[in-house]
């Protein structure tokens, strides 16, 4: 509990303002009471809650995860072979057809070119990140978690690659777990 007092005499006056109270995050019933001339009282109870910032800096990059996974997902469902995409296929005049834009059509792109189908599981693991951040839930070894995840996308490629080869979309052929699913399926078969 914490409780204020101050001279009345000395300040000339009979209250106090206090414009900032340093308290630990929690819950407070702050009670505010008063007392005028012919001796009534009068007593206030208000609840405040006051916020952990560090948690809460925790839950917006849940909320920025979710983002990037859903622009993620959203840039490969709407993947169109011959949207102009820095460093691939830059000789197309029109603008991309891709609803995320030149960066949702440079990122499928670029995850198709390397994973292949199992890009799928990029946005699906930037979820659950999200999903942890923002309930400010701790990891619980992370690290192994981490290499969980890439063991994921590195096997799910190369099944892709030696279960269906290439793919043909929209007239341009690919391999079906990109080519780092087409480099493990060699290596391993």
């Amino acid at each position: 509990m914490i409780r204020f007092a101050w001279n009345s005499t000395a300040t000339g006056r009979n209250y106090d303002v206090l414009s900032r109270l340093a308290l630990p995050p929690g819950r407070y019933d702050i009670r505010v009471g008063t007392r005028v001339d012919g001796g009534r009282v009068g007593i206030k109870t208000i609840a405040v809650d006051v916020p952990d910032f560090v948690h809460q800096a925790l839950s917006m990059s849940g909320v920025a995860l979710f983002a990037a996974a859903l622009i993620w997902l959203i840039a490969l469902v709407t993947y169109e072979p011959t949207d102009p995409v820095w460093f691939f296929t830059t000789d197309a005049l029109h603008p991309p057809a891709n609803f995320v834009g030149r960066v949702g059509a440079f990122l499928s792109e670029l995850s198709f070119q390397l994973l292949g189908y199992g890009a799928y599981l990029i946005p699906a693991a930037l979820a659950w990140a999200g999903w942890y951040y923002f309930w400010c839930q701790p990891f619980d070894a992370i690290y192994t978690k981490g290499f969980g995840i890439m063991l994921l996308l590195a096997c799910s490629s190369a099944f892709l690659s030696l279960v269906f080869g290439s793919a043909d979309v929209s007239g341009k052929t690919f391999e079906a777990g990109g080519s780092i699913g087409a480099w493990l399926g060699a290596w391993s078969a």
